[in-house]
């Protein structure tokens, strides 16, 4: 609640500038769902998910009421890299393995990202709007890839671009290859993102700036990511 009550804060003393996400407590999915009403009343525009909560997949039936009352309120669901599932990360982490987060944090995003694309919660909340945030989005052509072979394999159908039809986001770094990650999705489902406060492999206190300067993104995408997708991500 402090983070919420912190954020709430913020947001009106920034007039209604400095938007967020609500951190709810996703163990005790009533009192989450209690208390949707008050953080988008306060500024909220999306509520956090991790792929892991516990032993539950964030795919778990369990969830779908949280998903529904997020839809109702018109919340985007923002996945961050993280992991609450400590046998997940017991079993990722070596002391001989120097890759860091990857593993335990990275790793569980995009294969939810993957499982979300793959199962039926798009089509059960066509209206909720997913965001991929702080894994950059350079392992979106292997997802592309994986998600079409694997559906085709099941004799599944999902779209060409599901990223677009599915209300898919995901937050870039500045030196990912969007030539190549646009030639899949295109660039209307990117965000940027900066990782403000901390210091790790992703953090980027001035990927605007940087992502301004950048010469291999033509101008038109530069505003949509910069500025247009967030709009369509967090409906403002």
């Amino acid at each position: 609640k402090a983070w919420n009550k912190w954020m709430a804060s913020a947001w009106k003393q920034s007039d209604g500038r400095l938007r967020w996400s609500a951190v709810l407590p996703l163990t005790d999915l009533d009192q989450a769902i209690d208390m949707m009403p008050w953080a988008k009343e306060n500024g909220a525009v999306g509520v956090v998910m991790k792929p892991f909560e516990d032993d539950r997949f964030m795919l778990d039936p369990y969830f779908h009421p949280y998903l529904a009352a997020a839809q109702e309120h018109d919340l985007t669901i923002t996945i961050h890299i993280a992991n609450a599932n400590q046998n997940y990360v017991k079993a990722m982490n070596s002391p001989y393995d120097p890759s860091g987060g990857l593993p335990t944090f990275r790793m569980p995003t995009v294969h939810a990202c993957n499982g979300l694309i793959l199962s039926d919660l798009p089509k059960r909340f066509p209206d909720l709007r997913w965001g991929f945030i702080e894994s950059s989005c350079q392992w979106v052509p292997w997802i592309m890839h994986e998600t079409s072979r694997r559906a085709q394999q099941a004799g599944w159908k999902i779209p060409e671009n599901p990223f677009k039809d599915y209300n898919i986001y995901v937050s870039a770094q500045t030196d990912d290859d969007f030539e190549y990650v646009f030639s899949y999705i295109g660039d209307e489902n990117i965000v940027i993102g900066t990782d403000y406060g901390h210091t790790d492999t992703s953090s980027e206190v001035d990927a605007i700036e940087t992502f301004r300067n950048l010469s291999s993104v033509n101008e038109e995408s530069k505003k949509k990511i910069l500025v247009d997708n967030a709009l369509g991500l967090y409906h403002l």
